[in-house]
């Protein structure tokens, strides 16, 4: 049974509870009832850029990770008196064991973009922009529809959700057509669902990359503005080595890639092998046994 965070059955559901789930922040629950329960940051993936726990302002009794280099590194965070638990994200479990499910009765290809937020510098300083200027880069309206039409792709764009498409004519042309999804975010949209039905992913930054390489299928790289993010210093890690597809230019590029990797994408498999290895320690659906299982040993046995 669900009850709002905020309603009087929140307040005594949450004040009873010896565990609480979060994935973003305090505000994912009622925050006014933290103090004598264990908060579990569950996170909502590794991160390829460098944001920290600390910018929160948080205090989380345990952190989730799937990847090993965080137990070495420690640079997640700085100051949070947390524990780490390698376990894998709970949430993939449902990627795992889905991921066999096959599409064949289809005619068709459906490729899904899911771009991560932007900053951008305004006056010297990098402040996150609510408008994605996506199609800024050689974007050609008619010229990728007739792609899409000729090679019967369905490409769906979901946005981060903090990013908005631009109202212009761009937008309206794309929303007109059979052939193209534009998808801002929802209360009940579950971006796994997405994840399993698509044959290709399409992103740049985003964490969503190393989740997706649990399904071993095919990922193309938008780079478009990847000098830019360079010059500010965003990554943990050198991109380009830790690329599991090839990286875009821009808009015509990425349909040369897209068409290529569709078609065989057997260049990037010991990549993609290598890649998954690297940023998901456990390749199984036992995610939340694991936590669940440390949690119940820890405290209720």
């Amino acid at each position: 049974m669900v009850h709002y965070a905020l309603s009087p059955k929140g307040f005594y559901f949450a004040a009873k509870a010896k565990f609480t789930f979060i994935t973003v922040t305090h505000w994912d629950v009622n925050q006014f009832c933290l103090k004598n329960t264990k908060v579990v940051q569950l996170w909502h993936g590794t991160p390829m850029k460098k944001n920290n726990l600390n910018d929160m302002g948080e205090q989380y009794d345990f952190v989730i990770i799937a990847c090993k280099d965080f137990l070495q590194k420690q640079s997640f965070y700085s100051n949070l008196n947390s524990k780490l638990i390698l376990s894998g994200y709970p949430r993939n479990d449902f990627l795992i064991n889905f991921k066999n499910k096959k599409n064949s009765s289809r005619a068709f290809s459906k490729v899904l973009c899911l771009p991560t937020h932007r900053y951008r510098k305004l006056n010297g300083i990098s402040k996150r922009v609510k408008h994605f200027d996506l199609f800024d880069y050689n974007f050609d309206a008619k010229k990728f529809l007739s792609f899409l039409q000729s090679n019967k792709i369905h490409f769906t764009i979901k946005l981060h959700p903090m990013q908005k498409f631009n109202n212009n004519d761009v937008f309206l042309e794309l929303k007109r057509s059979n052939f193209v999804t534009l998808l801002e975010d929802g209360p009940l949209t579950d971006i796994n669902h997405y994840l399993l039905d698509c044959d290709l992913l399409v992103s740049d930054y985003s964490s969503v990359i190393f989740d997706f390489l649990l399904l071993n299928k095919p990922i193309v790289l938008i780079g478009f503005d990847l000098n830019e993010h360079l010059s500010f210093s965003y990554f943990r890690y050198n991109y380009k080595q830790i690329a599991p597809g090839p990286i875009s230019t821009d808009w015509n590029d990425l349909i040369l890639n897209i068409k290529k990797q569709l078609i065989d994408n057997s260049i990037y498999t010991s990549k993609i092998k290598m890649i998954c290895e690297k940023f998901n320690y456990y390749n199984d659906s036992n995610s939340s046994f694991r936590i669940y299982s440390f949690l119940i040993n820890k405290f209720l046995i």
